[in-house]
Protein backbone atom coordinates (compact mmCIF):
# COMPACT_ATOMS: atom_id res chain seq x y z
CA UNK A 1 0.00 0.00 0.00
CA UNK A 2 1.41 3.37 -1.06
CA UNK A 3 1.19 6.32 1.31
CA UNK A 4 0.63 9.82 -0.01
CA UNK A 5 3.83 11.81 0.63
CA UNK A 6 3.61 14.78 2.95
CA UNK A 7 3.63 18.27 1.44
CA UNK A 8 6.26 20.41 3.13
CA UNK A 9 6.78 24.15 2.76
CA UNK A 10 8.48 27.03 4.54
CA UNK A 11 9.05 30.68 3.73
CA UNK A 12 10.91 33.73 5.01
CA UNK A 13 10.06 37.32 4.05
CA UNK A 14 11.49 40.72 4.86
CA UNK A 15 9.76 44.05 4.23
CA UNK A 16 11.33 47.49 4.04
CA UNK A 17 8.82 50.29 4.61
CA UNK A 18 8.87 53.89 3.42
CA UNK A 19 6.19 56.44 4.33
CA UNK A 20 6.48 59.65 2.27
CA UNK A 21 3.16 60.95 3.58
CA UNK A 22 0.87 60.25 6.53
CA UNK A 23 -1.71 58.75 4.16
CA UNK A 24 0.67 56.67 2.02
CA UNK A 25 2.96 53.77 2.92
CA UNK A 26 5.18 51.91 0.43
CA UNK A 27 7.26 48.77 0.94
CA UNK A 28 9.51 46.32 -0.82
CA UNK A 29 9.52 42.56 -0.24
CA UNK A 30 12.37 40.06 -0.45
CA UNK A 31 12.69 36.50 0.77
CA UNK A 32 12.66 32.86 -0.22
CA UNK A 33 10.48 29.78 0.12
CA UNK A 34 11.03 26.04 -0.02
CA UNK A 35 8.57 23.25 -0.84
CA UNK A 36 8.35 19.77 -2.32
CA UNK A 37 5.14 20.35 -4.28
CA UNK A 38 6.63 19.11 -7.57
CA UNK A 39 5.91 15.39 -7.64
CA UNK A 40 8.97 13.17 -7.31
CA UNK A 41 11.31 16.05 -6.49
CA UNK A 42 13.05 16.88 -3.27
CA UNK A 43 12.46 20.19 -1.55
CA UNK A 44 13.37 23.11 -3.84
CA UNK A 45 14.04 26.76 -3.00
CA UNK A 46 12.49 29.74 -4.78
CA UNK A 47 13.07 33.48 -4.49
CA UNK A 48 10.28 35.79 -3.34
CA UNK A 49 10.26 39.46 -4.29
CA UNK A 50 7.64 42.14 -4.69
CA UNK A 51 6.24 45.44 -3.49
CA UNK A 52 3.16 46.90 -1.84
CA UNK A 53 1.37 50.09 -0.97
CA UNK A 54 -1.29 51.23 1.49
CA UNK A 55 -3.21 54.44 0.83
CA UNK A 56 -5.60 55.89 3.39
CA UNK A 57 -6.78 59.28 2.08
CA UNK A 58 -9.34 59.56 4.91
CA UNK A 59 -9.93 57.64 8.16
CA UNK A 60 -12.91 55.99 6.44
CA UNK A 61 -11.24 54.82 3.23
CA UNK A 62 -8.36 52.35 2.86
CA UNK A 63 -6.81 50.82 -0.25
CA UNK A 64 -4.03 48.24 -0.07
CA UNK A 65 -2.21 46.45 -2.89
CA UNK A 66 0.62 43.95 -2.75
CA UNK A 67 2.38 42.03 -5.53
CA UNK A 68 4.79 39.13 -5.16
CA UNK A 69 6.65 36.76 -7.44
CA UNK A 70 6.13 33.26 -6.05
CA UNK A 71 7.03 29.71 -7.08
CA UNK A 72 3.77 29.45 -9.06
CA UNK A 73 4.08 32.88 -10.71
CA UNK A 74 2.55 36.26 -9.88
CA UNK A 75 0.62 36.58 -6.61
CA UNK A 76 -1.29 39.88 -6.39
CA UNK A 77 -3.49 40.89 -3.44
CA UNK A 78 -5.89 43.82 -3.30
CA UNK A 79 -8.13 45.10 -0.49
CA UNK A 80 -10.47 48.09 -0.42
CA UNK A 81 -12.77 49.29 2.35
CA UNK A 82 -14.91 52.39 2.77
CA UNK A 83 -17.50 53.34 5.34
CA UNK A 84 -19.97 56.12 5.90
CA UNK A 85 -22.19 56.78 8.89
CA UNK A 86 -24.72 54.15 7.77
CA UNK A 87 -22.90 52.01 5.18
CA UNK A 88 -19.85 49.80 4.81
CA UNK A 89 -18.23 48.72 1.52
CA UNK A 90 -15.48 46.15 0.95
CA UNK A 91 -13.79 44.56 -2.07
CA UNK A 92 -10.84 42.18 -2.32
CA UNK A 93 -8.89 40.06 -4.78
CA UNK A 94 -6.15 37.51 -4.19
CA UNK A 95 -4.19 34.77 -5.90
CA UNK A 96 -2.34 32.39 -3.61
CA UNK A 97 -1.58 28.76 -2.87
CA UNK A 98 -3.77 26.96 -0.36
CA UNK A 99 -3.29 23.76 1.63
CA UNK A 100 -5.57 21.71 3.85
CA UNK A 101 -4.49 23.59 6.98
CA UNK A 102 -5.08 26.98 5.32
CA UNK A 103 -8.55 25.93 4.13
CA UNK A 104 -9.51 24.98 7.69
CA UNK A 105 -8.44 28.39 9.08
CA UNK A 106 -9.58 30.51 6.12
CA UNK A 107 -12.28 33.13 6.79
CA UNK A 108 -15.22 32.29 4.50
CA UNK A 109 -15.98 34.63 1.62
CA UNK A 110 -18.80 37.04 2.42
CA UNK A 111 -18.24 36.95 6.20
CA UNK A 112 -20.52 39.51 7.85
CA UNK A 113 -18.46 40.12 11.01
CA UNK A 114 -15.62 42.07 9.25
CA UNK A 115 -18.21 44.10 7.35
CA UNK A 116 -20.07 45.05 10.54
CA UNK A 117 -16.76 45.68 12.30
CA UNK A 118 -16.02 48.42 9.76
CA UNK A 119 -19.47 49.92 10.24
CA UNK A 120 -19.17 50.04 14.05
CA UNK A 121 -15.62 51.45 14.00
CA UNK A 122 -16.69 55.06 14.63
CA UNK A 123 -19.10 54.11 17.42
CA UNK A 124 -16.74 51.72 19.21
CA UNK A 125 -13.05 52.63 18.72
CA UNK A 126 -11.98 49.97 21.24
CA UNK A 127 -11.57 46.60 19.40
CA UNK A 128 -12.95 44.52 22.30
CA UNK A 129 -16.06 46.68 22.71
CA UNK A 130 -16.58 46.70 18.95
CA UNK A 131 -16.31 42.90 18.78
CA UNK A 132 -18.96 42.59 21.52
CA UNK A 133 -21.20 45.08 19.69
CA UNK A 134 -20.92 43.08 16.46
CA UNK A 135 -21.71 39.83 18.30
CA UNK A 136 -24.77 41.37 19.98
CA UNK A 137 -26.04 42.78 16.69
CA UNK A 138 -25.66 39.45 14.87
CA UNK A 139 -27.41 37.53 17.66
CA UNK A 140 -30.27 39.99 18.09
CA UNK A 141 -31.01 40.33 14.35
CA UNK A 142 -30.31 36.76 13.26
CA UNK A 143 -27.65 37.94 10.81
CA UNK A 144 -25.85 34.89 9.29
CA UNK A 145 -22.12 34.49 9.79
CA UNK A 146 -21.56 34.40 6.02
CA UNK A 147 -23.57 35.76 3.08
CA UNK A 148 -21.95 33.58 0.42
CA UNK A 149 -21.19 29.89 0.26
CA UNK A 150 -18.17 28.31 -1.40
CA UNK A 151 -16.91 24.75 -1.53
CA UNK A 152 -13.72 24.29 0.49
CA UNK A 153 -11.46 21.47 -0.74
CA UNK A 154 -10.17 19.61 2.31
CA UNK A 155 -7.58 17.73 0.29
CA UNK A 156 -3.95 16.77 0.81
CA UNK A 157 -3.20 18.34 -2.55
CA UNK A 158 -2.05 21.96 -2.79
CA UNK A 159 -4.29 24.32 -4.75
CA UNK A 160 -3.84 27.61 -6.56
CA UNK A 161 -6.86 29.71 -5.56
CA UNK A 162 -7.85 32.95 -7.28
CA UNK A 163 -10.72 34.75 -5.53
CA UNK A 164 -12.67 37.98 -5.98
CA UNK A 165 -15.29 39.21 -3.52
CA UNK A 166 -17.24 42.31 -2.59
CA UNK A 167 -19.85 43.25 0.00
CA UNK A 168 -21.96 46.17 1.16
CA UNK A 169 -24.06 46.70 4.29
CA UNK A 170 -26.58 49.39 5.16
CA UNK A 171 -27.64 49.93 8.78
CA UNK A 172 -30.66 52.01 9.79
CA UNK A 173 -32.49 52.69 13.03
CA UNK A 174 -34.79 49.65 12.67
CA UNK A 175 -33.69 47.98 9.45
CA UNK A 176 -30.46 46.57 8.05
CA UNK A 177 -29.54 44.96 4.75
CA UNK A 178 -26.33 43.38 3.48
CA UNK A 179 -25.28 41.94 0.13
CA UNK A 180 -22.18 39.97 -0.83
CA UNK A 181 -20.86 38.34 -3.99
CA UNK A 182 -17.80 36.17 -4.54
CA UNK A 183 -16.11 34.28 -7.32
CA UNK A 184 -13.23 31.80 -7.08
CA UNK A 185 -11.16 29.62 -9.37
CA UNK A 186 -9.23 26.66 -7.95
CA UNK A 187 -6.66 24.53 -9.75
CA UNK A 188 -4.25 21.87 -8.53
CA UNK A 189 -0.54 22.60 -8.03
CA UNK A 190 0.39 19.06 -7.02
CA UNK A 191 -0.25 15.67 -8.56
CA UNK A 192 -1.36 12.37 -7.09
CA UNK A 193 1.47 9.80 -6.91
CA UNK A 194 1.00 6.57 -8.89
CA UNK A 195 -0.92 3.96 -6.94
CA UNK A 196 -2.49 6.48 -4.54
CA UNK A 197 -6.26 7.10 -4.96
CA UNK A 198 -6.86 10.52 -6.53
CA UNK A 199 -9.28 13.10 -5.19
CA UNK A 200 -12.47 12.89 -7.23
CA UNK A 201 -12.73 16.57 -8.16
CA UNK A 202 -9.04 17.41 -7.99
CA UNK A 203 -7.31 15.45 -10.72
CA UNK A 204 -4.00 16.78 -12.03
CA UNK A 205 -4.63 20.04 -13.87
CA UNK A 206 -8.32 20.21 -12.92
CA UNK A 207 -10.00 23.62 -12.60
CA UNK A 208 -13.13 24.34 -10.56
CA UNK A 209 -14.99 27.68 -10.64
CA UNK A 210 -17.56 28.89 -8.12
CA UNK A 211 -19.84 31.93 -7.90
CA UNK A 212 -21.94 32.85 -4.89
CA UNK A 213 -24.42 35.63 -4.10
CA UNK A 214 -26.04 36.35 -0.76
CA UNK A 215 -28.58 38.82 0.64
CA UNK A 216 -29.57 39.36 4.25
CA UNK A 217 -32.17 41.74 5.74
CA UNK A 218 -33.46 42.33 9.25
CA UNK A 219 -36.18 44.43 10.84
CA UNK A 220 -36.57 45.34 14.52
CA UNK A 221 -40.15 44.59 15.52
CA UNK A 222 -39.75 45.84 19.09
CA UNK A 223 -37.02 46.99 21.43
CA UNK A 224 -35.73 43.44 21.98
CA UNK A 225 -37.29 41.49 19.11
CA UNK A 226 -36.10 41.27 15.49
CA UNK A 227 -36.91 39.23 12.40
CA UNK A 228 -34.32 38.42 9.76
CA UNK A 229 -34.21 36.64 6.42
CA UNK A 230 -31.36 35.59 4.14
CA UNK A 231 -30.92 33.97 0.74
CA UNK A 232 -27.77 32.47 -0.79
CA UNK A 233 -27.24 31.05 -4.28
CA UNK A 234 -24.06 29.25 -5.35
CA UNK A 235 -22.99 28.03 -8.79
CA UNK A 236 -20.21 25.47 -9.19
CA UNK A 237 -18.70 24.12 -12.39
CA UNK A 238 -15.58 22.31 -13.51
CA UNK A 239 -13.70 23.65 -16.54
CA UNK A 240 -11.11 20.93 -16.93
CA UNK A 241 -12.34 18.25 -17.08
CA UNK A 242 -15.69 19.83 -18.07
CA UNK A 243 -18.63 18.91 -15.82
CA UNK A 244 -22.22 20.26 -15.75
CA UNK A 245 -22.89 23.33 -13.65
CA UNK A 246 -24.62 22.75 -10.33
CA UNK A 247 -26.77 25.23 -8.40
CA UNK A 248 -27.35 25.36 -4.66
CA UNK A 249 -29.94 27.63 -2.98
CA UNK A 250 -30.35 28.25 0.75
CA UNK A 251 -33.08 30.36 2.40
CA UNK A 252 -33.72 31.03 6.07
CA UNK A 253 -36.04 33.14 8.25
CA UNK A 254 -35.19 33.77 11.92
CA UNK A 255 -37.06 35.43 14.77
CA UNK A 256 -34.81 36.56 17.65
CA UNK A 257 -35.62 37.94 21.09
CA UNK A 258 -33.04 39.30 23.51
CA UNK A 259 -33.97 37.98 26.95
CA UNK A 260 -31.00 39.58 28.72
CA UNK A 261 -27.64 41.10 27.69
CA UNK A 262 -26.17 37.58 27.63
CA UNK A 263 -29.21 35.50 26.62
CA UNK A 264 -30.97 35.31 23.25
CA UNK A 265 -33.91 33.11 22.24
CA UNK A 266 -34.40 32.35 18.57
CA UNK A 267 -36.43 30.23 16.19
CA UNK A 268 -37.03 29.95 12.48
CA UNK A 269 -37.16 27.83 9.36
CA UNK A 270 -34.80 27.08 6.50
CA UNK A 271 -35.04 25.57 3.02
CA UNK A 272 -32.29 24.38 0.70
CA UNK A 273 -32.28 23.02 -2.85
CA UNK A 274 -29.51 21.47 -4.92
CA UNK A 275 -29.76 21.07 -8.70
CA UNK A 276 -27.31 19.37 -11.06
CA UNK A 277 -27.96 18.20 -14.65
CA UNK A 278 -28.41 14.47 -14.83
CA UNK A 279 -29.25 14.11 -11.12
CA UNK A 280 -32.53 14.38 -9.19
CA UNK A 281 -33.11 17.73 -7.48
CA UNK A 282 -32.47 17.47 -3.72
CA UNK A 283 -34.58 19.43 -1.22
CA UNK A 284 -34.22 19.91 2.54
CA UNK A 285 -36.50 21.73 4.98
CA UNK A 286 -35.96 22.37 8.67
CA UNK A 287 -37.51 24.17 11.63
CA UNK A 288 -35.27 25.18 14.52
CA UNK A 289 -35.43 26.87 17.91
CA UNK A 290 -32.83 27.54 20.54
CA UNK A 291 -31.61 29.52 23.50
CA UNK A 292 -28.12 31.01 23.52
CA UNK A 293 -26.44 32.15 26.73
CA UNK A 294 -22.93 33.50 27.20
CA UNK A 295 -21.17 32.99 30.52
Amino acid sequence: MLNRPDNESSSVRGRLFFQPDFSLRLWGIAGYEKNNYALGQVEQAYDIYGYGLRWQPTPRTTLEYEWEQRFFGEAPRFNFSHRTRLTSWTASYSKDDSSYQQEVLRIPAGSTAPLLDQMFLARFPDPAQRRDAVDRFMRSTGTPASLTSSLAFYSQQVLLVESLQGSVAILGARNSIAFAASRSRSSTLTQTPPGVPADILLLAGSVVEQESYGLSASHRLAAFTSIGASAVRTYSRAEDPPLPESKNDFYTVTLSHTVSPKTTAFGGASYSRFESPGSPTAHARSVFAGLEHRF
